[in-house]
């Protein structure tokens, strides 16, 4: 991915980093309501937009993510 951007390896570690601070915020402001159920789990669906400076920002969240692929 990174060669295919033409993305600089220190500059992708830095958006990779803002984008996991992104997801700590996120779940520490909810965290209280999150069921946390022994041997299960659940599937998030993340969109993340990227401006010209490549700065990630979070557009929304869904808890039941399309996960498949249409067939046209």
């Amino acid at each position: 991915m990174i060669e295919e951007f033409k993305v600089q390896r220190g500059k992708f570690d830095e958006v990779y980093h803002k984008i996991k601070l992104i997801f700590t915020h996120v779940f520490m402001a909810c965290e209280k309501k999150l069921a946390r159920r022994s041997g299960t789990f659940e599937l998030l669906g993340c969109d993340i937009l990227f401006d010209e400076k490549l700065t990630p920002y979070l557009l929304e969240m869904n808890s039941n993510p399309a996960i498949f692929t249409g067939l046209f």
